[in-house]
C-alpha cells in the first residue's frame, strides 16, 4: 500500500543540493536567533469521526516520501549553505489522551498543549525533519490533530498541498487502494538550482534595475505609534485579534471594485496604506504582500519555501483621492507582479538597507489577502476542518491578513505583543472598517480627508477638551495692583538683600509709568527694556504696562547683531535700559530712560496709579523667539492672554502670601512672567536671581531652603538636584519646598523620579507651552510612586486653553497615534509682529476658534495626557532654549567660506548638541575656529553648533532634497577621520583578517577594521561564521559577530572561547539522486 520503506540503513543516504535564496535568508534568521519558534508554521485540524491512528501515520509518511523538502536539513559550506536531502525519513505520531479531563475542558486543554508546547518547540535546521505530528484524542470519535512544519520548507499554499494530500492518501488506504496522486516529477531542490542560473545575466539585472528604480532614495521606517518601547533585538511575541467586515460592507466592497475595475487585494492595501499614512503621519509608505511565487510550470504541486515578499510603496504626499491612491496601487501592484521573480532576499542584500536588529528590513507590516480558506474535507468515516489559534508569534509590527468569508470579510490581525496593546489594535482594526465603509460611499474625497475616528473617540476628545474657563477681562498691572492694595507691606521683591514692599513697587512703577506717558506712551505703544537682574528690572516691565505700552524685553547678553535686530524691528520710540547698558546698545533712534541716572527725577512724579486707557485686548509684551528665515520673529501678547493663564495656573498651584518664589529666567523669554507674577498676584515674594548667583551652586542651594515654589529648565534642575543629594547628607532641610516646576525643554523621566526623591515635601510637575499660547498650555503632575513606563509627559490642558492632535491636514488623529499640537483657548496669542503672512500660517480659525500650530509633534495617552515626542519642523530645544535650525543655516550660508549648511540635532551623554554640516566655496578654506568666532558675533551662545563637519557634498534623495538622516553622527566622522589603518597584531588577528579579506575580495583588512563597513552582508557573514568556527573549532555564532564586527573583537571573542569547542561535522556522501528517485 505505501511505497516508502522502514527498514534501517547502516548510513545515511543523502545527496547535497544548493538552498534557495529564501531558504538562505531564512536560515540567516534562525541563526540571528537561534532557538527560536517564530517561523514554525503551525496547523491544528480536527478530525471528527471513526480515525485510524496507524493509518494516519502511514498517510503522513507516505506525503514526506513524495516531497524531499520533508526530508531536508541544511548546512553551511565553503561554497555556501547547502540543503541535505535524506532518501527516505519516516517519523511517529504520539498521541495524548485527554479524556481524563471532564468533557467541557478537552478541546481548550487540546489548545493550550498546541500554543504553549508544540507549536513553541523550535526546530534545528541541521537536523531533519522539519515536520512534526501530534495527535491529540478529545474522545473515542474525535481527535485534534498538530501538524508543525518550518517555514525554510514550506509556506501557506504548501499547507495547502499538504492537507490535500494527506486526505486524498487517507481516503485511499482507508479503502485498501494505491496512492491516487501523480508521481512527482519535479522537486523543490529542481526550483532551487533552476532559480540560481535563471536569476543571473540579463534577467537579474532587468529585475533589479526594476526594484532599485522602485525603491530608490531613503527606506523609511514606518513609526506606528507602540504603546511599549521597541525592544532593541526585535520581538516575535505576537497575539492575533479577529475583526470582521460585515457583509454589507463586503458587498459594498464588492459592488465598488467592479465599478472600479480593481481587485479586493488592490482596494484593500490601498485602504490599508491610508489607514497607516495616517496612524504615522509618514507619506512614503512601504508595505510587505507575499506572492505565491508558482509561476513556473510543474511548481503549483509541490511542498518548499516558493512564496516570495514584495514591496508596495505608495506615495500619499498631496493628500490625493481615494481614486487616485487606488489607480496609482493599481499601476504598481501589476508592475510589481511582473517582476516578482526576484527574491525579497537578493533585494535586501542589493538595497543593504542600514543594519537594525529591532525591525525588519524594508518594511515593518505586512498584508495578505486569502480568497479561499481551507475548508472541511469528508473521507471515509471521518470528517476534517481546520481550527482557527493564536499562535502566539507575530513575524512582523502588524500583518493584516484579510480573508473573505460568507459571514463578512475577517481581518485577522498579527501584532506584535511586546509593543502594541490588544486595545491599540481594536481601534486601528475600528478604524480601517471606517476608512473602508467611507471610502467606498465617496472615493472623490481626498484621503487625509476619509472619516477614520468613531463616534465614540469623537464624544471622547470633545471631553477631553471640556469648558473653557471665563475670559479675562482685566490688565496684568492692575491685578497687580489689586493685590498690592491688599498686601502693601508684604515683601514684594528682593535682589541682592534689598527688598520692595508691593506699596513701594506699585509706587516706584507708577512714577516710570508717568515719565513715560509724558514721552508719549499709550497702548499699543512698544517699549524696548534692556536692564540686567535688579529690582530695576520689575520696576520697568511693570511701569511700561501702567503706561499702556506693551514691553520689549532684550537680553543684555545678545550679540550686537541680535540687539540691533530687535531695535530697528520694533522701531520703539523709547528705550528703558540704564547708563552703562546704554553705552554699549547699537545705533538706535529711540529716547533713552536710564532708571539709575534718571532716578532723581523719576521719584518726582505721583506714586498713585495711572489711568492709561489700556483695555484688555492691548499688546502687554512682545517676546522674540528663534525664526526659521534667519531673523528672529516676535510674538505679540495681549494683556487678556498672559492673565488668562497666569489665573488658571492661580487657581491650579494655589499660589499665596507666604510663598517665596526665586525668578531665574531670563526676562526675554515668557517663562520669566510665570516665575515673577505668580507670588506677586497672590502676595508672596519674588526673589530676583543673579547671572552669577545662578552658576553658583553652592549659594543657590543655600538660598533654596527658604524657598517654597521654584521653576527652572531641566538642565539647571538636573545640576540642582545633584548638588541637593550631597547637602542634604550634611543636614540642610528644604521643608519649605511645596512646588517643583521644570519645562523649557524635555525633561528626562529619571529626573522627575530624582525631584520625587529628594524634595520629599514637594509636588513635581512638568510644564509645557509655547511663547505664542501665553506661556503655558499644559502641565503634567508626577506623582510619587506612580508606576507604568516613563515617558516624555506634557500632561493635560490648563482651563485656559484647548488641545487638538491633528495630522499634516488638520484631522484630528486617534487617541494614541502622533500628530501636532494645535492649542485653542483664552491664552492664544496676537500673532507674529509685523509677519502677516506668518500670521496666517500658524494661527488658523477652526469653527470660529483661533488655534496655534505649535508644530510639536504629541499623542495622546489613554488616560487623557499628552506624550510629547519631538518637532516636526527644524525647531529643537537646547539647554531649554528654542532654536530655529533654519536661523543658524541662513547665518552660516552668509559665510563668504561657505557654499551649502545644514543643521542637525546629535545626543552626546544624554543631552542634545547642535551639528552643522557644510560644504565649502570652491577654493575657500572653511576653518572650523574661524566660523566659531564668526557665529558667536552673530548668535546668542546656545545657538553655536557644538560639532562642525565639513563635507564634499550634502547628501540628497530621491526628490533632491537634504537627506538629513544621511548625515553622518559627528562622532563617526571624528572616528572615521582619525582612525588609520592598524595592522594585525596577533597571529589570531591575521588569520581573521584574511578570512575577512578572502570573503570580502579586498586585498589589506585591517585590526580594527569593521566586516560590515568593508562591505559585508548579511550572507557573507553566515560563510564568515562557519569558517571561523572551522578554523578555531569554537562555538562562534552569526550573534556573535553581530555585536563585534572587528577582527580585534572577534579575536578578543575567540580567544574567550578557546577551550570550549565542539567537533566538526561529518563528512557528507554525495549520492546520484537519479537512484533514488521513486524510493530504494
Amino acid at each position: 500500500m505505501t511505497t516508502w520503506d522502514t527498514t534501517s540503513q547502516t548510513e545515511a543516504e543523502v545527496y547535497v543540493l544548493r538552498a534557495s535564496f529564501a531558504q538562505q535568508r531564512m536560515w540567516i534568521l534562525d541563526q540571528l536567533a537561534p532557538g527560536n519558534p517564530f517561523y514554525n508554521m503551525p496547523n491544528a485540524v480536527r478530525l471528527t469521526g471513526k480515525l485510524d491512528a496507524a493509518l494516519l501515520t502511514d498517510t503522513i509518511n507516505e506525503v514526506i516520501y513524495r516531497h524531499e523538502t520533508l526530508r531536508t536539513s541544511f548546512e553551511m559550506q565553503e561554497d555556501g549553505l547547502k540543503q541535505i536531502v535524506r532518501a527516505e525519513l519516516f517519523i511517529d505520531i504520539p498521541l495524548t489522551d485527554l479524556q481524563h479531563l471532564p468533557e467541557a475542558e478537552r478541546f481548550e486543554k487540546a489548545m493550550e498543549l498546541a500554543r504553549d508546547e508544540e507549536f513553541k518547540r523550535p526546530f534545528d535546521l541541521s537536523q531533519a525533519p522539519f515536520i512534526r505530528a501530534r495527535l491529540l484524542r478529545l474522545a473515542d470519535h474525535d481527535h485534534v490533530l498538530l501538524i508543525t512544519l518550518h517555514h525554510i520548507i514550506s509556506d501557506g499554499w504548501s499547507m495547502g498541498v499538504f492537507f490535500t494530500e494527506l486526505s486524498a492518501i487517507y481516503d485511499a488506504f482507508a479503502k485498501d487502494q494505491p496512492v491516487p496522486l501523480p508521481e512527482l516529477s519535479i522537486q523543490y531542490a529542481d526550483f532551487a538550482e533552476w532559480q540560481h542560473d535563471y536569476l543571473s545575466g540579463q534577467v537579474l539585472e532587468d529585475q533589479l534595475g526594476y526594484w532599485k528604480n522602485r525603491l530608490s532614495g531613503s527606506i523609511p521606517v514606518l513609526q506606528l505609534p507602540a504603546d511599549k518601547p521597541r525592544p532593541a533585538l526585535q520581538s516575535h511575541n505576537g497575539r492575533t485579534y479577529n475583526h470582521f467586515l460585515s457583509p454589507e460592507v463586503t458587498q459594498k466592497l464588492q459592488a465598488f471594485n467592479q465599478q472600479e475595475r480593481a481587485t479586493m487585494f488592490m482596494t484593500l492595501l490601498a485602504a490599508y496604506q491610508v489607514l497607516l499614512s495616517r496612524w504615522t503621519g509618514q507619506e512614503d509608505i512601504w508595505v510587505g504582500t507575499p506572492i505565491a511565487g508558482r509561476n513556473v510550470k510543474g511548481i503549483e504541486q509541490l511542498i518548499g519555501f516558493f512564496v516570495n515578499t514584495l514591496v508596495m510603496r505608495s506615495d500619499l504626499s498631496g493628500n490625493p483621492t481615494f481614486r487616485e491612491l487606488l489607480r496609482t496601487v493599481q499601476t504598481n501592484a501589476l508592475d510589481a507582479f511582473a517582476h516578482q521573480d526576484l527574491p525579497f532576499e537578493k533585494l535586501v542584500e542589493e538595497l543593504s538597507p542600514d543594519r537594525n536588529r529591532s525591525h525588519s528590513p524594508l518594511f515593518q507590516v505586512m498584508f495578505a489577502l486569502q480568497n479561499t480558506p481551507r475548508e472541511v474535507v469528508h473521507l471515509q468515516d471521518l470528517t476534517m476542518s481546520p481550527v482557527r489559534y493564536d499562535n502566539g508569534t507575530s513575524k512582523f509590527d502588524i500583518s493584516f491578513n484579510c480573508v473573505e468569508r460568507p459571514e463578512g470579510l475577517l481581518c485577522a490581525i498579527e501584532y506584535c505583543s511586546d509593543l502594541f496593546e490588544e486595545a491599540t489594535i481594536v481601534r486601528m482594526a475600528e478604524h480601517f472598517e471606517n476608512l473602508v465603509t467611507a471610502l467606498i460611499d465617496n472615493p472623490e474625497q481626498k484621503v487625509f480627508e476619509l472619516p477614520m475616528l468613531t463616534k465614540a473617540e469623537q464624544e471622547q476628545m470633545r471631553l477631553l477638551n471640556g469648558e473653557l474657563s471665563a475670559p479675562a477681562d482685566d490688565c496684568l498691572h492692575r491685578k497687580f495692583e489689586a493685590q498690592a492694595a491688599r498686601t502693601p507691606d508684604n515683601v514684594a521683591v528682593e535682589y541682592a538683600g534689598e527688598t520692595l514692599t508691593y506699596r513701594e513697587l506699585n509706587a516706584r512703577a507708577n512714577q516710570l509709568a508717568r515719565h513715560l506717558q509724558a514721552l508719549g506712551v499709550g497702548p499699543e505703544s512698544l517699549v524696548t527694556m534692556c536692564v540686567e537682574r535688579s529690582l530695576d528690572l520689575v520696576i520697568a516691565q511693570l511701569g511700561i504696562q501702567k503706561a499702556g505700552g506693551a514691553y520689549v524685553p532684550v537680553d543684555p547678553g545678545n550679540p550686537a547683531e541680535r540687539t540691533a535686530f530687535i531695535l530697528q524691528d520694533t522701531s520703539a520710540a523709547v528705550m528703558v535700559t540704564t547708563s552703562d547698558l546704554a553705552q554699549g546698545l547699537p545705533a538706535h533712534s529711540a529716547q533713552l530712560v536710564c532708571l539709575d541716572t534718571d532716578r532723581e527725577r523719576l521719584a518726582s512724579y505721583g506714586e498713585e496709579n495711572v489711568e492709561s486707557g489700556v483695555a484688555p485686548d492691548n499688546l502687554v509684551y512682545l517676546i522674540y523667539t528663534s525664526g526659521s528665515t534667519g531673523t528672529p520673529k516676535a510674538v505679540a501678547v495681549e494683556h487678556r492672554h498672559v492673565l488668562s493663564t497666569l489665573l488658571a495656573t492661580q487657581k491650579e498651584y494655589g499660589f499665596n502670601e507666604d510663598d517665596v518664589v526665586p525668578w531665574i529666567a531670563s526676562a526675554a523669554f515668557d517663562i520669566a512672567v510665570f516665575e515673577l507674577m505668580s507670588p506677586l498676584l497672590a502676595g508672596g515674594r519674588a526673589v530676583i536671581m543673579s547671572r552669577d548667583h545662578i552658576l553658583n551652586m553652592e549659594s543657590l542651594l543655600r538660598d533654596l531652603q527658604r524657598v517654597t515654589v521654584m521653576h527652572c529648565v531641566p538642565s539647571l534642575m538636573r545640576r540642582i538636584v545633584d548638588g541637593a543629594k550631597l547637602v542634604l547628607q550634611h543636614g540642610v532641610r528644604y521643608d519649605k519646598l511645596r512646588l517643583l516646576f521644570s519645562g523649557g525643554d524635555t525633561v528626562p523621566p529619571q529626573l522627575l523620579h530624582d525631584l520625587n526623591d529628594t524634595f520629599q515635601s514637594a509636588d513635581v510637575h512638568v510644564l509645557y507651552g509655547p511663547t505664542e499660547a501665553s506661556i503655558l498650555a499644559t502641565a503634567h503632575h508626577f506623582k510619587r510612586g506612580a508606576g507604568g513606563e516613563d515617558r516624555n509627559w506634557i500632561g493635560q490642558r490648563y482651563q485656559n486653553a484647548q488641545l487638538y492632535v491633528c495630522d499634516a491636514y488638520g484631522q484630528q488623529v486617534p487617541l494614541g497615534v502622533p500628530g501636532e499640537l494645535h492649542i485653542g483657548g483664552r491664552g492664544v496669542a496676537r500673532g507674529y509682529f509685523g509677519r502677516d503672512e506668518l500670521t496666517g500660517e500658524k494661527f488658523i480659525t477652526v469653527d470660529g476658534q483661533r488655534r496655534y500650530k505649535s508644530g510639536d509633534l504629541v499623542r495622546y495617552l489613554p488616560d487623557g495626557s499628552l506624550e510629547f515626542l519631538g518637532r516636526i519642523d527644524g525647531q529643537v530645544k537646547i539647554r531649554g532654549f528654542r532654536v530655529e535650525l533654519g536661523e543658524i543655516e541662513t547665518v552660516l550660508a552668509q559665510h563668504p567660506a561657505v557654499k551649502q549648511a545644514v543643521l542637525a540635532v546629535f545626543e552626546h551623554q544624554g543631552d542634545k548638541n547642535l551639528a552643522a554640516y557644510l560644504v565649502p566655496e570652491p577654493g575657500q578654506t572653511a576653518e572650523e575656529t574661524a566660523l566659531r568666532d564668526y557665529l558667536k558675533e552673530k548668535l546668542p551662545e546656545y545657538m553655536v553648533p557644538a560639532a562642525i563637519v565639513i563635507m564634499d557634498a550634502l547628501p540628497l534623495n530621491q526628490n533632491g532634497k537634504i537627506d538629513r538622516k544621511a548625515l553622518p553622527a559627528p562622532d563617526a566622522v571624528l572616528t572615521a577621520a582619525t582612525t588609520p589603518y592598524v595592522e594585525p597584531r596577533t597571529p589570531l588577528e591575521e588569520q581573521i583578517a584574511k578570512i575577512f579579506a578572502d570573503l570580502l575580495g579586498v586585498e589589506q583588512v585591517g585590526a580594527e577594521d569593521n566586516f560590515f563597513d568593508r562591505g559585508g552582508h548579511s550572507l557573507l557573514a553566515t560563510m564568515a561564521v562557519s569558517r571561523v568556527k572551522d578554523a578555531f573549532k569554537v562555538e562562534f555564532t552569526l550573534a556573535d559577530l553581530f555585536e563585534t564586527a572587528t577582527v580585534a573583537g572577534i579575536a578578543a571573542k575567540v580567544e574567550a572561547k578557546q577551550g570550549t569547542a565542539t567537533g566538526g561535522a561529518s563528512a557528507i556522501k554525495r549520492v546520484d539522486r537519479s537512484q533514488l528517485r521513486g524510493g530504494r
